[in-house]
């Protein structure tokens, strides 16, 4: 019992110099107006609390004092009224009562909402907790106060109730054994009385979670846990533990604003989870939310521009007043790039100035962290997302089969241990964090038809019909596929890491694969790349279609169709060396020819189209004759990677050398 429980307390015993306080305190013109010092809790005395009060007290203090720590500054005021709001799985007046406890004496009024031990009167109530100068109410997230009391309401704040350390503390100190971050999550999710049950001296809670699970009624529904940005949000999650440790030393004084991150613009496609990462933030930091878009500022009375600056001023403001808090702006890139405006430019400049200024502050932002969400960080103005600003981009991609999984667990507890699950996770290969969730409300919607629990078979039912490949698609995917390996190892463009090819049953496709792909490593140039990289790059690009045209003699859709097929790779490329670098048959540079927002401009412009197919002609018919004189070892190639699924650059190596037998080395 010498490890200490993250911002609760140190079960070994202190001595009298090391002893951690809580000093909340004001003064006015005749002193201090209130004081509390709360010291570590020894072994013995954290023992007479569970005596005395039980697990459910002892979580329950824990969490209070993390609480008031977190709180000092709103707290510190000589006038305040905060609602803290309660998780589902705890009764408001535990949490009462443990205030109480870690308070004594002050000249706080802790009460809770509601209240089980009493009548309450709304009318009388209300004119009692307007008469005290400090109100501190543990009330349920569904709890509205009476209107004379939402006007005095100084913060409403969120309690976490607990803590992962706070657990394996109690846990350390009945002796219950150790507990894993799953089971944690289990009894954090059920009610707060069930902790009686599970640490009891010297028993092993383990065994007991296991009983509660049977003990649980089986139509009742599986509550979905709270959402958590530490696991699922890709880099996200690790800026998000970095932007709480920060915060958390700021709160207690041990750095200044300044060295917290001031923002940061997430960007990926939608529903990708940046809107459910930034509620999620607010509450894990105990953030307070102001959420808001473009389109709110500019639907604010009649849209004129003043209407929309003062709309944007208002969420700052709001957001300042309530610091620390957290201003979510979505939809930011509809606001467009200052370089960018043709139509409208004048008043367009003057929204991304307004928001310049309002970002920046006269009198500065301490205690407001600014995240903006878009799905096109190049339409987003460079100035936004420069140092003090928007300063961290962070990806949201569409989840890999990793992070569908957690997703699926997240939103079906009750199946997390189900064997078909990471099956069913790679079925949803290009599925976002929000078609996941719509699946889940959908399957729970089957059960409770039924009125039963759901079902992995309630699952599989929704799940997405998709066309499985046969042996015949395999193969004609293994030639495409050898195609770009072959030309990517032959013209240098990169190390081949592995070729892959899914087949839907044993393996499934990562973010951005369809039935295959060709890893590639390309060391770094230092930012410079030559006309004839370029050009090799493009022929590797074509490469996967001319091997099919080669084996086959003909070709299907598999090389074109969307933005991030092969075509557009290649297209794009070729366009970017004649219009931006000079490598066609002008110096002129002329970047309007790569637009992402004017698909059709290419096609307008004439001399440039006629350029960029010139450069895709001359590297397809270069590709064309390195793959056409290297047939046999082709097919070798390919029969390799349909044969095993999956074929790493050093075996593509040996294949490709000329003293190789390469159609032994595999068994086709």
């Amino acid at each position: 019992m010498t490890d200490a429980a993250a911002d609760t307390y140190d079960f070994s015993p202190p001595a009298p110099a090391q002893q951690r306080k809580l000093e909340i305190a004001t003064s006015n013109s005749s002193g201090t107006v209130w004081s509390h010092s709360t010291q570590s809790l020894d072994s013995s005395q954290a023992l007479r609390m569970l005596d005395v009060g039980g697990p459910s007290h002892f979580i329950a203090y824990c969490s209070v004092v993390r609480f008031l720590r977190q709180h000092l500054r709103v707290l510190s005021q000589r006038s305040f009224i905060v609602l803290a709001t309660v998780p589902p799985n705890w009764q408001p007046d535990i949490l009462q009562a443990a205030a109480k406890h870690a308070l004594t004496p002050t000249n706080v009024m802790v009460t809770s909402y509601p209240d089980s031990g009493r009548r309450r009167d709304s009318d009388d109530e209300a004119i009692a907790l307007l008469k005290r100068s400090r109100v501190l109410v543990f009330c349920s997230e569904s709890w509205e106060p009476d209107p004379r009391l939402q006007i005095a309401v100084t913060q409403r704040l969120r309690i976490e109730v607990g803590s992962s350390e706070q657990f394996r503390s109690l846990s350390r100190l009945t002796n219950c054994g150790n507990l894993s971050d799953d089971l944690i999550e289990e009894i954090a999710s059920a009610p707060s009385d069930y902790l009686d049950g599970v640490f009891r001296r010297n028993a092993s809670a383990t065994a007991a979670i296991s009983r509660l699970r049977a003990v649980r009624p089986v139509s009742a529904p599986s509550r979905i846990l709270p959402l958590h940005t530490n696991k699922g949000f890709g880099p996200a999650s690790a800026w998000s533990r970095e932007l709480h440790r920060d915060l958390q030393e700021y709160r207690l004084g041990k750095i200044p604003w300044a060295d917290v991150d001031k923002g940061a613009l997430l960007y990926g496609p939608p529903g990708t989870g940046k809107t459910s990462f930034a509620l999620a933030l607010a509450r894990e930091c105990d953030l307070h939310l102001v959420a808001t878009s473009h389109a709110e500022w500019q639907g604010s009375k009649d849209g004129h521009l003043g209407s929309l600056l003062a709309a944007m001023r208002r969420s700052f403001a709001q957001a300042k007043n309530n610091a620390p808090s957290l201003l979510f702006i979505d939809e930011l890139d509809s606001l467009g790039c200052r370089n960018d405006f043709t139509e409208y430019r004048d008043y367009q400049i003057q929204v991304v100035n307004g928001l310049l200024q309002a970002i920046d502050g006269i009198d500065g932002r301490e205690g407001v962290i600014v995240l903006g969400a878009c799905n096109d960080p190049n339409r987003v103005d460079p100035a936004l997302t420069r140092s003090g600003r928007l300063e961290r981009k962070i990806h949201f991609p569409l989840p890999d089969a990793e992070t569908r999984l957690d997703i699926l667990k997240h939103y079906f507890p009750s199946l997390s241990g189900d064997e078909m699950l990471p099956s069913v996770a790679g079925r949803l290969a290009g599925c976002t964090g929000a078609d996941i969730e719509r699946l889940s409300r959908e399957a729970r919607r089957a059960a409770r038809a039924s009125k039963r629990g759901v079902s992995m078979d309630d699952v599989i039912a929704l799940l997405p019909s998709m066309s499985i490949p046969d042996e015949d698609d395999l193969f004609r995917v293994a030639v495409h596929e050898a195609g770009h390996a072959m030309l990517a190892a032959h013209l240098e463009v990169g190390t081949v890491v592995a070729v892959e090819i899914y087949d839907f049953e044993n393996s499934f496709p990562p973010e951005g694969a369809n039935w295959g792909r060709t890893v590639t490593r390309v060391q770094a140039s230092g930012g410079f790349r030559s006309r004839g990289s370029m050009s090799d790059n493009i022929a590797m690009l074509l490469g996967g279609m001319i091997a099919e045209e080669i084996v086959f003699g003909d070709r299907t859709t598999s090389a074109g169709g969307s933005n991030e097929s092969d075509l557009h790779s290649a297209t794009r490329m070729a366009t970017e060396m004649i219009s931006m670098y000079g490598f066609g048959d002008s110096l002129a540079f002329n970047p309007g020819a790569v637009s992402e927002f004017d698909k059709g401009h290419l096609w307008r412009d004439t001399i440039s189209r006629n350029q960029v197919n010139a450069v895709l002609s001359r590297e397809h018919q270069r590709a064309n004759q390195i793959l056409s004189s290297s047939r046999p070892l082709l097919l070798a190639v390919a029969l390799a990677i349909k044969a095993n699924g999956r074929l790493l650059g050093s075996d593509l190596a040996k294949l490709m050398q000329p003293s190789e037998e390469p159609q032994e080395m595999f068994n086709a």
